[in-house]
């Protein structure tokens, strides 16, 4: 009879433990993959929202790098503007200083010879570009070449003046050479130059 009871009772705990596992089972069958799905939301969604932070800090850093600079070029923009005006009004200045027309007559005196104006010409020439060297970082790249080559065909006209006279000769005589030795006609180096720094006050300004 004892033997019987066990046995029944181990059957009843065998029978039980089965329908147990089975509903286990089931459960398994379901709540599996909502685990497998929410497990893969939050790493998606942590990845969304650290992907996220990060570009909104980058992007708030850069933000605030252009503001900075903004700022930076807002209150010096004023300062910068007219040192840049007065870069153009001295290279103008200095273009029609070099301007044969002007030089020429601004340095002759009645008792040189052609050695001494030819040597006042060139050193007035090589002081002027100097002095005004320093305004090139205020122009276009096209200005400060074409005033270069304005300056330089300047100083070409004056030695090729120079070269047939003789150094004891009257200054008035290199002068008169100068000035009626023009410049090719149309090519104007000097008023090239001066065009293109109006051009550039234009669109600049």
């Amino acid at each position: 009879m004892f033997s019987l009871k066990k046995m029944l009772l181990f059957c009843s705990f065998i029978l039980i433990r089965q329908y147990m596992m089975k509903d286990f089972l089931e459960i398994l069958k379901y709540t599996i993959p909502s685990i497998v799905v929410l497990a893969i939301a939050y790493y998606l969604l942590k990845t969304f929202v650290e992907s996220n932070t990060k570009f909104i800090g980058l992007f708030s850093q850069e933000l605030k790098t252009i503001k900075e600079n903004q700022n930076q070029k807002e209150n010096q923009n004023p300062d910068f503007v007219r040192l840049q005006l007065q870069a153009y009004e001295r290279l103008t200045l200095f273009l029609e200083r070099i301007n044969p027309t002007n030089l020429v007559p601004r340095l002759m005196l009645p008792t040189q010879n052609v050695s001494q104006l030819h040597s006042a010409l060139l050193h007035a020439l090589r002081e002027e570009y100097e002095h005004n060297m320093s305004q090139q970082i205020y122009l276009t790249d096209l200005s400060w070449e074409l005033i270069k080559a304005a300056k330089e065909s300047v100083v070409n006209l004056v030695n090729q003046s120079d070269r047939s006279l003789k150094g004891d000769d009257k200054a008035v005589i290199l002068a008169a050479k100068i000035l009626t030795s023009n410049f090719e006609k149309g090519k104007d180096p000097v008023e090239n130059a001066l065009s293109s720094l109006k051009k550039d006050i234009r669109e600049q300004f």
